[in-house]
């Protein structure tokens, strides 16, 4: 069987033996993308940095010399760069809060679902799931330095959850 017939087969609706249609979708491009869209953003508003703000983003506090800038001065700081970082995070968080429902799913269909602790546990963890992604998705597009109040919340919850 050739490469474009065993895509073409995971790609075609199938039945279970209950009735369910279920639809193969391949899971490590999905992957590779959503890691791709992160580091992409990261290092394209890195060179733009670099071009257009070297010594704002190489900066420190306390004068000494600084080669490779934080995360933060990259992406929070300059105009240009703040915003390459937050459209590839808003495409990065996407399939992120996708894949929280598709694992929720999973474990709900396993064998160990009927048992209440286990159902009970698994919705659990895609709340943590969830509230992780919205942190991190408040953060990124919520600017801290005009709203410090209202994102203080939203930095213990992320923290919490690393």
């Amino acid at each position: 069987m050739s490469d474009a017939d065993v895509a073409k087969e995971m790609l075609l609706p199938k039945s279970t033996p209950n009735g369910q249609v279920l639809i193969n979708v391949p899971y490590n491009p999905i992957f590779v993308t959503t890691i791709s869209l992160a580091f992409g953003s990261i290092a394209i508003s890195t060179c733009i940095g670099y071009v257009l703000h070297f010594e704002g983003i190489t900066s420190t506090q306390c004068g000494a010399p600084n080669v490779i800038p934080s995360i933060s001065a990259v992406t929070g700081g300059f105009t240009p760069e703040r915003y390459v970082w937050r459209i590839g995070m808003a495409f990065f968080s996407s399939p992120r809060i996708f894949d929280s429902f598709l694992l929720y799913n999973f474990f709900a269909a396993s064998s160990a679902a009927r048992k209440t602790w286990y159902s009970i546990l698994n919705k659990i963890n895609w709340c943590f799931y969830i509230g992780e992604y919205l942190s991190l998705f408040t953060l990124t597009f919520v600017s801290s330095v005009e709203n410090y109040r209202k994102i203080y919340l939203h930095i213990v919850n992320y923290r919490r959850h690393q």
